[in-house]
């Protein structure tokens, strides 16, 4: 409930294992805060996710999703390509990402932009969204470089505008600075052999060097 007002709840079922309840409800405000009370065990879908002992109550808010919701610069952008990432994908040769594709054909574009959305029981709700110049004239090179497509891209770009519910990467909400972009299918090493500011030469960071084999990839 929020201030007495009672929010029906319209559908029950199990999250990622039966520890986990999910309450489907009657549409709800954004900003308002709900009280939960539940007689038994339930798991709270807030940042972090807790647990609540037998006949106690606990405060949740709405959770918005998907990158119309959290960005608004987002309006002025059409999907390409949206991928539910799995937990133990395989996308070695000759494999490709099962993505589900927009509507608009993208004959000509001069910006792109990547969101990223997670949850989990210990971090809850975390997203990011980068938007920059495009990385090639294709836009069928701008997923991600699996084997079977052959292509990469590295190196500085920007300025980019990156936007996140996480104040490590965005303290203000968004942030707008150059990148360097590490996106290929092969192995790495920690040389930064581009000179990047600021990367380190002996740990794997923004500043690696990609290598002529293997298959680890990369997508930073």
């Amino acid at each position: 409930d929020s201030g007495g007002a009672a929010l029906g709840v319209t559908g029950v079922s199990y999250g990622s294992s039966k520890n986990i309840v999910v309450l489907e409800t009657d549409p709800q405000t954004f900003g308002v805060a709900y009280t939960i009370s539940v007689t038994g065990s339930i798991v709270k879908l807030v940042a972090p996710m807790i647990g609540l002992a037998e006949n106690t109550s606990a405060d949740f808010v709405v959770t918005t999703y998907g990158y119309e919701k959290n960005v608004p610069a987002s309006a002025e952008y059409l999907l390409y390509a949206d991928l539910d990432l799995p937990l133990s994908p395989n996308y070695n040769y000759p494999n490709i990402p099962d993505y589900s594709y927009g509507t608009v054909p993208f004959d000509e574009f001069d910006r792109v932009a990547y969101f990223m959305e997670l949850e989990s029981e210990t971090f809850g709700h975390q997203w990011v969204w980068v938007d920059l110049d495009p990385l090639s004239d294709k836009i069928n090179k701008h997923g991600l470089p699996v084997d079977v497509l052959n292509f990469h891209h590295e190196g500085a770009k920007g300025p980019a505008n990156i936007v996140s519910n996480q104040p490590n990467i965005a303290p203000e909400g968004s942030v707008t600075e150059d990148i360097n972009v590490e996106m290929w299918y092969k192995d790495y090493g920690t040389s930064n052999t581009l000179a990047i500011p600021g990367a380190s030469s002996s740990k794997f960071d923004f500043g690696d060097v990609r290598s002529s084999g293997g298959n680890y990839g990369s997508f930073q």
